[in-house]
């Protein structure tokens, strides 16, 4: 009976309650009228984000996935790096900051490099109180040596060549994982990484009546001779020289004389692996200064009156490049050279095949051919003739670009780089041609590794930083970048 009255007087009480603070509403929940104004706006900024976007789309290179092309050695800090340029992958070989120079082995896992050290040798010097028996004493004496390393890119083995003396060249054979090398006081020697073996092709000897010795060296395309100067003043023997590896044996293949008619440089092999291509001039200081002529001998045979290829050309590795063998241009047996009297690089600079490929005004250096043999890519600037070491010289080189020209003359050749921010350097191809990647200084002289795709020209930061960084003068304009980078674009072939 009691909760019969109670509910009645609740809802008395409640009713009472709201009816002096407010109006109590009750009713079933409705979808709200749309807003016409808010739907327009929101279409609106809809579609002005489409515009946008397009925008942007327009202006931003979409950047395409790297294929596999290979790792890149370099150096940053005086160490020895190794960068996949595929995956972005790092790995610290040195850590003592004092080495350069690197170089793949064919295969792709092994890199040797230079290693600078100075070390204490024992010398002879006159004594300050010489006695009856005794007027020289020993003494020790700081000695600069550059030695050779090589370190296995995939494990921890690392050593040092010739004892930790100095080595004067080195190179890898094309097709296998052998390091020929110049042994100072040995002579030629081959070097097998996977066994540890040493076999020496040329040997000094000391009691010749005028002590000679190897300079520069250069491997045959099918890796089995080794071409190789011979210095030795005023002396028959004196020139380019051949040694077979298996069995060794030695030939003369060209008379320098050096006291009439002064020295010659090793340049390399030409395409058809039958033919050496050298400089010659009276002395080696103007093979390097002033251009001397490019010559090609046969290796089968001593001759004394080879064949000319250019009338000047500088004595740089990279001032002359033979075309791929296996290519169109490789069975012509053509070099791309790039001629011209003068040191400065900025001015009478020219790549020639048989006939001149570069445009008048431009000073054109650096050739390389393309794995087709198709084309060749260099470096180029406006030709400047009276221009002289400087600071208007670095504002000068700022202006090389990249360009291609096709290998025969039958196109004009076109200019693929054009920031003015960098100064381009050094190009060199993929091995499927559809890349290239190159060098590059900014107006504080800091060095970078590019990556431009040939068909539109998109470039891509591959390596920020290359230290310590190389004088932007050089020699005349000439950069050795050989001594900080080198490219392993796959296994040969």
């Amino acid at each position: 009976m009691a909760k019969r009255f109670l509910l009645p007087l609740i809802a008395f009480f409640l009713i009472t309650l709201l009816a002096c603070r407010g109006t109590l509403q009750v009713g079933i929940e409705q979808t709200p009228a749309p807003d016409h104004a808010a739907t327009a706006t929101l279409t609106a900024l809809r579609a002005e984000n489409a515009i946008l976007a397009t925008r942007v789309a327009a202006l931003t290179t979409p950047v395409a996935a790297i294929p596999n092309l290979g790792k890149v050695a370099f150096v940053q800090g005086g160490d020895i790096w190794i960068k996949s340029l595929r995956d972005a992958k790092l790995e610290r070989v040195t850590t003592d900051g004092r080495n350069s120079e690197p170089r793949w082995s064919s295969s792709g896992d092994w890199v040797a490099f230079r290693k600078e050290r100075q070390v204490l040798t024992p010398r002879f010097a006159p004594c300050e109180i010489p006695s009856m028996r005794q007027e020289n004493c020993r003494d020790l004496a700081t000695t600069l040596q550059k030695q050779l390393w090589v370190a296995e890119t995939l494990g921890n083995r690392t050593r040092v060549l010739n004892q930790g003396l100095t080595v004067d060249a080195f190179a890898w054979s094309p097709l296998g994982d052998q390091l020929a090398f110049v042994s100072e006081g040995v002579g030629l020697r081959l070097f097998d990484p996977d066994s540890a073996t040493l076999t020496t092709l040329v040997a000094l000897h000391s009691d010749e009546p005028t002590f000679g010795r190897v300079g520069k060296i250069a491997w045959s395309p099918d890796a089995t001779r080794i071409a190789y100067e011979w210095l030795q003043s005023d002396s028959a023997a004196a020139g380019i020289w051949l040694v077979t590896i298996n069995p060794t044996q030695r030939t003369q293949v060209y008379v320098s004389d050096p006291a009439r008619r002064g020295d010659a440089i090793l340049g390399g092999w030409m395409p058809d692996n039958q033919s050496i291509f050298f400089w010659h001039g009276e002395t080696r200081a103007t093979l390097v200064s002033d251009g001397v002529p490019l010559f090609a001998t046969r290796a089968d045979q001593n001759s004394a009156t080879p064949a000319r290829l250019a009338d000047a050309s500088l004595a740089y590795a990279d001032f002359v490049a033979p075309a791929p063998a296996r290519s169109n241009a490789g069975s012509r047996n053509l070099v791309a050279v790039a001629s011209g009297l003068g040191a400065g690089t900025w001015a009478n600079k020219r790549v020639e095949t048989t006939k001149t490929l570069t445009p008048p005004g431009i000073a054109a250096i650096a050739p390389q051919w393309s794995p087709s043999g198709a084309q060749i890519a260099f470096v180029a600037m406006p030709q400047r003739l009276n221009l002289s070491i400087g600071d208007d010289t670095l504002q000068e080189l700022m202006q090389r670009r990249i360009w291609i020209a096709n290998a025969f003359g039958e196109r004009e050749p076109q200019r693929v780089t054009n920031n003015a921010s960098y100064r381009d350097e050094r190009p060199l191809w993929s091995a499927d041609g559809n890349y290239i990647l190159f060098a590059r200084l900014d107006r504080q002289g800091r060095a970078s590794l590019w990556l431009i795709t040939v068909n539109n020209n998109v470039t891509q930061l591959m390596i920020d930083e290359l230290t310590p960084a190389p004088d932007p003068f050089g020699f005349y304009g000439h950069v050795d970048w050989g001594a900080l980078f080198d490219w392993w674009r796959g296994a040969a072939r």
